[in-house]
């Protein structure tokens, strides 16, 4: 049997399962009596382990450690991951759209359509690639 302090999670299940007795903490008399109690009330020791043996498969390592696997077997992505997956996205499109610029490069398009190109990859992709759509578009590719 346990004699737990009240006011945690352990404390909830032994009192919940009846496993033991909980006292408040601080409280030397509680503690005293609770010893008592269990010194002198055979019943009660013998419910209590009736219990912790019934609740004890749950503790097992294999049964604890389920929800890990679980989870390791289907995680949810995490935001950092999702930003680097839509990063990839976008670059990809990027990739795409500068390929289809390399086909008809500065043919019918105005000064304003490359600079929101331009201001595009800016933001999306970062100065480095921003300035090779830069370069790519005057050198024809």
């Amino acid at each position: 049997p346990i004699i737990s302090t009240k006011g945690d999670i352990l404390s909830e299940m032994v009192e919940k399962e009846e496993l033991g007795l909980t006292v408040d903490a601080g409280d030397v008399d509680g503690l005293v009596k609770a010893i008592e109690e269990l010194c002198d009330n055979h019943q009660l020791i013998k419910k209590c382990k009736q219990n912790l043996e019934r609740i004890t498969p749950t503790f097992y390592w294999e049964e604890v450690v389920k929800p890990l696997i679980d989870y390791c077997n289907d995680p949810i992505k995490t935001a950092y991951r999702k930003e680097a997956e839509e990063k990839k996205v976008r670059e990809k499109k990027l990739e795409l759209e500068g390929t289809l610029l390399q086909e008809k490069p500065l043919q019918g398009r105005g000064l304003f359509y490359y600079l929101k190109k331009f201001l595009y990859h800016l933001r999306y992709s970062g100065l480095r690639k921003a300035i090779q759509f830069t370069k790519n578009i005057f050198t024809g590719r």
